[in-house]
C-alpha cells in the first residue's frame, strides 16, 4: 500500500494532517484478510516545512533583487551564489563570477587587504565583520566598496559566507572633499591654519638633534594697493599666482600654508643650519617680488619675512606668534627684509596673536 496524507477536519475543532502508512493482511492461501493502517499527526512537521520553504523563499527573492551586491561564498572564497547588483558592482557575468576559483582575488582584493573579514577571522566569531576596501572593475576602473561578511549555517555545503558588497565610492569622495575643504585654503588650496598648527605640533614633538625646524611668516607689502586700484579679481590672482611660486621656490619636505588675507607661513623641517633658513627666505622674497601680469597690467608686490626657529619647549601656536612678530619687525625696519626672531623682540601672549597695523 502505497503511504497517503489525509486532513482530518473535526467538526469546530483545528484541521489534523496525518500520514496514513498501511501494510496488507493476506492469508496462507493469498485471500486478503484486511490491512493494518499507522496514522501518524504530521500537522507540525508540514508547518515548520512550510514555514522554512517561505523562508527561503524569502531569502531568494531578497537576494537577487537587494540593491548592495551579495555573494554566497565558501570559506576559501568560491562563489557558490552571487546577485545581479555584485555583477553590474563589478562589470562581470554571473557564469564569470561563479566559475572564479576566488572572488576577491578576481576583484583585486590582496589578501592582507581582506585579513580583517577574512575566513579566520570570521570562522566561529559569530560577530558581523566590516572593512572599506578598493575594488577593481573587469574595466579597469577602480572603486571603494564596504564589505561586510557574516558566517552562514548551510545543510548542503556545511558553513559558508554570506558576503554584502556595498559601493562607497560617492561617500568617499564627498568626506575626502570635506576633509580637504577643513584643511586646505579654497582660494590658493595651500594647506590652511589648522592643517600648518597640526604640521608644526608634530615637527616640534619629532625635534632631535640632527635637524631644526623653522616657520617663515610672509606678509605681503603693497597688497592693499592692488586690491585698491586693480579690484578684488586682481587680488585673488595675485595670491593664487604668490601661492604657486612660493610652493615652487621651498623644498618637497615644507609646507606652504595661507593663514587668510596676504599672509603665508612656510614650514621647514630637517633644517642643516640657520643660513639654509636664511637662503628659503631670500627665495620666497625674490618670487614674491618678480612682477605678476594681469589683464594688461603689470601687479607688484614684495614680502616681509618673519622667522622663528622652533625647540622642543614652545607650542606650534607661540612658534606662530614668534614668526608673526618677527615679520612686524621686519615691516618696522622697511618692509621687503626677513627678520630673526630672538629675544630682543617681546613675543606675544601664548595663542594671543600679534597687534596688527593697517599696511599700505
Amino acid at each position: 500500500m502505497r503511504d497517503a496524507e489525509i486532513v482530518i477536519s473535526p467538526r469546530e475543532l483545528p484541521a489534523t494532517r496525518v500520514l496514513c502508512s498501511g501494510r496488507a493482511l493476506t492469508a496462507p492461501d493469498g485471500r486478503p484478510l484486511g490491512a493494518v493502517v499507522a496514522m501518524t499527526d504530521i500537522t507540525a512537521s508540514r508547518a515548520q516545512t512550510r514555514a522554512l520553504q517561505a523562508s527561503e523563499q524569502r531569502f531568494r527573492t531578497t537576494f537577487a533583487n537587494d540593491p548592495a551586491g551579495l555573494a554566497v561564498l565558501s570559506p576559501e572564497g568560491h562563489p557558490l551564489q552571487v546577485n545581479a547588483a555584485l555583477c553590474r558592482l563589478l562589470g562581470r557575468g554571473e557564469a564569470e563570477l561563479l566559475g572564479a576559483p576566488d572572488l576577491w582575488a578576481l576583484a583585486g582584493i590582496a589578501r592582507a587587504e581582506l585579513a580583517p573579514v577574512s575566513w579566520p577571522a570570521l570562522h566561529g566569531s559569530g560577530a558581523t565583520l566590516s572593512s572599506e576596501l578598493r575594488l577593481v572593475r573587469a574595466d579597469g576602473h577602480e572603486v571603494w566598496a564596504l564589505l561586510t561578511v557574516v558566517e552562514l549555517p548551510d545543510p548542503r555545503e556545511g558553513t559558508c559566507v554570506l558576503a554584502q558588497v556595498e559601493d562607497v565610492t560617492a561617500r568617499r569622495s564627498a568626506e575626502q572633499r570635506l576633509t580637504r575643504q577643513a584643511l586646505h585654503d579654497s582660494l590658493t588650496d595651500l594647506p590652511n591654519r589648522t592643517m600648518l598648527l597640526d604640521r608644526t605640533a608634530a615637527a616640534l614633538g619629532n625635534l632631535t638633534g640632527c635637524g631644526m625646524v623653522a616657520l617663515l611668516f610672509c606678509d605681503l607689502d603693497g597688497f592693499k594697493a592692488v586690491n585698491d586700484t586693480h579690484g578684488h579679481d586682481a587680488g585673488d590672482h595675485l595670491l593664487i599666482e604668490v601661492a604657486r611660486r612660493l610652493a615652487q621656490v621651498v623644498r618637497p619636505i615644507d609646507t606652504v600654508a595661507r593663514l587668510g588675507g596676504d599672509e603665508f607661513v612656510v614650514l621647514c623641517e630637517e633644517l642643516r643650519d640657520h643660513d639654509e633658513v636664511t637662503q628659503i627666505a631670500v627665495r620666497l622674497q625674490e618670487a614674491v617680488a618678480a612682477p605678476i601680469a594681469y589683464r594688461g597690467v603689470t601687479l607688484t608686490v614684495t614680502a616681509s619675512v618673519g622667522i622663528a626657529h622652533g625647540a622642543g619647549a614652545l607650542t606650534a601656536e607661540e612658534l606662530v606668534a614668534r614668526a608673526d612678530a618677527a615679520m612686524y619687525q621686519a615691516k618696522r625696519l622697511g618692509k621687503h627684509r626677513h627678520t630673526v626672531f630672538d629675544d630682543v623682540l617681546p613675543a606675544p601672549r601664548s595663542g594671543a596673536p600679534a597687534d596688527r597695523r593697517r599696511r599700505v
